[in-house]
């Protein structure tokens, strides 16, 4: 242990402590991105089609500039998730198998992918519904303020726990490949 290393924490406590920085950085991207995110929800769920720009001036003109982060709390939800699961399992993995070849760091990409798909896919499933709330009428509105509020609505009601069990279906080899692609 030296002063360069940091002080009184080993070298592996300092390596380990870091996985979790890729999980604050996507959700601070999360916060840039959103409003495009929400945008492109928005097109590919509309009835009338919209151009980009027409749908932004929409929700602007209609509910103001903050409405452009409708969801965000689910948003950061799912990268809590996703991506702190991703990260972790990867971290955690490369210690206990061999990841010196391409195939071992392969392997472990995608069980981290996969394991971070399942357990984000019910945070997707709420930022959606979340995201989609702009699009109704006010006085149709759920009016959900954060994501808490989608679970206790969506979830314990027996007929949508399969929607959001079925929601990680195509979320799992989705995000399989996009792990095992960032290598």
């Amino acid at each position: 242990m030296s002063i360069r290393r940091g002080g009184l924490m080993s070298y592996n406590q300092r390596r380990i402590a870091r996985w979790y920085f890729g999980g604050l950085a996507s959700s601070m991207a999360a916060m840039v991105t959103h409003p495009i995110d929400l945008i492109k929800v928005l097109i590919q769920t509309q009835a009338v089609k919209l151009s980009v720009v027409q749908t932004t001036r929409k929700i602007v003109k209609e509910q103001g500039v903050l409405a452009m982060y409708n969801g965000i709390s689910a948003s950061m939800l799912r990268q809590y998730t996703y991506t702190l699961a991703r990260f972790g399992i990867y971290s955690v993995g490369s210690g206990a198998m061999d990841t010196s070849t391409m195939g071992g760091k392969t392997l472990l990409a995608a069980i981290a992918g996969g394991i971070g798909g399942f357990v984000g896919a019910p945070a997707d499933l709420i930022n959606v519904r979340l995201q989609n709330d702009v699009k109704l009428p006010p006085e149709k509105r759920r009016k959900f303020n954060k994501y808490s509020t989608v679970e206790i609505e969506v979830f314990p009601n027996l007929q949508n726990i399969p929607i959001g069990m079925l929601s990680a279906v195509p979320a799992v080899p989705r995000r399989v490949r996009e792990t095992t692609n960032t290598l």
